[in-house]
């Protein structure tokens, strides 16, 4: 056999070897982005049912919550530095997963789920009246606009036809 043949099978069996690499490398990368997936999924299902447990366990913040929904008017001013705390860490964490779905950290049905819980909270009043006092001015441009068109989409549904 002659160099050039050697050298050929040689060079065979160093691309081989780089092709058998970058397989197995994307397949590795497939493995962590399903992976880092999963923990943002986990992560931001965690923040939210926190919020919940805390309205299980103390059933006064749970009362301060669904009237300062409905009407931020029918909270005492102790009350209503609570309802702010309650609504801060349930917008916070629905800002944080906006983020995730847009830069592709969580799947369109992981942010629907959470939309649909946000976009109900955004149908009572209240929450609608301190978003606009006090939610708005924490948040991202971003999340901002967002949340400002869901609420007139809101709006514009609950009008009552003339």
């Amino acid at each position: 056999m002659n160099w050039e043949a050697m050298g050929a099978i040689a060079e065979l069996l160093g691309a081989t070897g780089v092709i058998t690499s970058l397989a197995y490398l994307a397949s590795q990368i497939r493995a962590s982005n399903k992976l880092a997936r999963s923990e943002a999924k986990i992560a931001a299902t965690t923040q939210l049912s926190s919020l919940l447990d805390s309205f299980i366990s103390e059933p006064s913040s749970s009362d301060i919550w669904a009237r300062g929904r409905r009407n931020l008017h029918d909270l005492t001013p102790e009350d209503r530095g609570r309802f702010d705390n309650i609504a801060m860490k349930g917008f916070l964490g629905y800002s944080a997963q906006f983020f995730q779905y847009r830069i592709g950290t969580i799947e369109h049905d992981d942010w629907i789920e959470s939309y649909r819980a946000m976009k109900w909270w955004l149908e009572g009043k209240g929450m609608r009246d301190w978003w606009r006092d006090l939610g708005r001015k924490i948040q991202s441009d971003t999340f901002q606009e967002y949340v400002d068109n869901e609420i007139r989409l809101i709006e514009e549904m609950q009008k009552p036809e003339e």
